[in-house]
């Protein structure tokens, strides 16, 4: 045991000190850990005012089936979106791929062991008597093996450090070959150290802070994914609520138009009605049904884009009312209508500024390496190795680092392009990407302003669309039963009475799309803002 670690004692000192001088870059690489994102954890709210559309079931039913259906919420809505959405499960994998490529290029400093070998024999004739030291011998032969063992690693002060062994056996005919076989080796320490260009490692350190910054951009990305998702399918929501809700006006008033044709009718028979009315009241019934008709039909079409939207076909239930509670008190309360505060939420919230400003710092750091890279190379390079010779093969190997016999080298090498057209090219073009970065940068803030501010003028100019629906639909109440009264005293004919109900029909829907396009105006708005995944309680993780 003493034997072996005096023969190998240079060894594990000489090991020690190379991994020290390693891990430094591994630890640098590791710093400032970025994770990407691809996880919800959704915390639906309950909200009085949401629409609750009849669907079937959408656990424990296959698609299609004809089931009497259940209230699906708004909140659920949105969880079935975030769980099924196939542009959100496309989506969640750019972050992951990022994180792959941070991971490779912070590979870069990872210690590398190295292993080769070789093996030779030759048989020539002899050129001269210094081949094999005797006028006798008519031809030289030799068998020889190398092998060559040890770690090499790149530093992040751009240096690349190497520690290897090298074994050589030799046995050859001629006599001046002592000892004869043989064995030599050598431990050599190297180092390649740049001095201008590559200082620092620049390169490889400007690889992993872009790779982190990339995995930060595909986590606004993946953001804005969601985003856009959970908008969509509550706009959708909103105006399947409108469509449901028209259906269900028109239909009460086609009801109310039957009735009072049944009775004309009746009138008519017994000489107490003009056909003339009868015929009005039959036209108005065929435009009412004819309208019904269409308004189901384009029900139909936003259901589907609902279904596609949480990727569940075929699963609701046609024909369905709307549950739906859109009292004004409910909507319209809680609402914030500060332009500066919403300006600046935006700007802090919104994944396509925070994507453009990492895009910006990596074209910076991209115009940082070009820079340098016009730099002329010069590299100082040194090397110094301890040598042995012995007869015994075996024993070659330690007495390397017990020998006195040692060897070292210090050089530098120098070269510079002539005219160095290619670097300054590229830094060029660096630096118009980063001015082009830098003005998308100011469109991209611009752009998400001028969205705010219009989504807050449309939120007012609902909110007044409200109050006004409101008022005219208590108008047209009125109307309505003062005609209503004057027909059944036969003091107004079926023209007015229709003209009435028509107006308080036109009324109640207009209240509907103020109330609905109230609703969606807030969505619009908290998507402007960037704030939306909060306000429907959706944290990525």
């Amino acid at each position: 045991m003493t034997t072996c670690l005096n023969r190998y004692g240079w060894l594990f000192p000489g090991v020690m000190i190379l991994l020290g001088v390693l891990m430094p870059g591994s630890a640098l690489a590791a710093t400032v850990e970025v994770q990407p994102l691809g996880n919800f954890l959704y915390m639906a709210g309950t909200d009085s005012a949401s629409p609750q559309i009849n669907i079937d079931p959408l656990q424990g039913k296959s698609a299609g089936t004809n089931g009497m259906g259940e209230i699906l919420s708004l909140p659920e809505v949105l969880r079935y979106a975030l769980e099924r959405n196939r542009n959100i499960e496309i989506a969640a994998y750019q972050p992951l791929q990022a994180e792959q490529d941070l991971r490779r290029y912070r590979s870069v400093y990872d210690p590398v062991a190295f292993a080769a070998g070789s093996t030779s024999q030759v048989d020539r004739p002899v050129q001269s008597q210094l081949d094999t030291g005797s006028i006798l011998d008519d031809a030289l032969t030799e068998d020889r093996w190398l092998v060559r063992a040890g770690v090499k690693s790149l530093v992040p002060s751009g240096a690349t450090v190497s520690l290897y062994q090298e074994i050589d056996y030799l046995d050859s005919s001629s006599s001046l070959i002592f000892p004869n076989p043989q064995g030599t080796s050598r431990v050599t320490a190297q180092l390649n150290q740049p001095l201008l260009k590559g200082i620092g490692d620049l390169e490889n350190r400007t690889a992993i802070k872009v790779a982190r910054l990339n995995v930060n951009i595909s986590n606004e990305d993946f953001r804005q994914t969601v985003m856009d998702v959970v908008a969509n399918a509550a706009l959708t929501y909103w105006q399947l609520a409108q469509d449901q809700q028209v259906i269900d006006i028109a239909r009460r008033y086609l009801d109310k138009t039957k009735d009072i044709y049944q009775r004309e009718h009746y009138r008519l028979g017994r000489g107490l009605a003009k056909e003339l009315d009868v015929a009005r009241i039959a036209a108005n019934l065929d435009s009412r049904l004819s309208e019904l008709i269409l308004l189901q039909k384009q029900a139909k079409t936003t259901e589907k884009r609902l279904q596609l939207l949480i990727n569940a076909p075929g699963l609701f239930v046609v024909p369905r009312q709307l549950k739906v509670d859109m009292r004004k008190e409910a909507i319209l309360n809680g609402v914030n209508l500060d332009h500066a505060m919403a300006e600046s939420d935006a700007l802090q919230y919104r994944p396509e500024l925070e994507r453009v400003r990492r895009e910006l710092q990596v074209a910076e750091l991209n115009k940082g390496l070009a820079k340098l890279d016009r730099l002329p190379t010069l590299d100082f390079q040194a090397s110094y190795s301890k040598n042995a010779l012995d007869d015994e093969v075996r024993d070659v190997g330690g007495d390397a680092y017990e020998s006195d016999k040692d060897s070292w080298t210090l050089g530098l090498n120098f070269e510079i392009p002539l005219g160095n057209r290619a670097a300054n090219s590229q830094y060029r073009r660096t630096e118009f990407d980063y001015r082009r970065k830098l003005a998308e940068y100011e469109q991209v803030k611009e752009t998400i302003i001028f969205e705010v501010n219009q989504a807050l003028t449309d939120l007012e100019l609902a909110q007044a669309e409200v109050e006004a629906a409101e008022r005219a639909r208590e108008t047209a109440l009125k109307v309505v039963e003062g005609e209503n009264a004057l027909f059944e005293l036969a003091r107004a004919d079926t023209s007015d009475l229709l003209q009435a109900q028509n107006q308080l029909d036109l009324a109640e829907r207009k209240l509907t799309q103020g109330l609905v396009a109230f609703s969606r105006a807030r969505i619009v708005l908290n998507r402007a803002k960037g704030t939306l995944l909060n306000e429907f309680g959706v944290q990525l993780q």
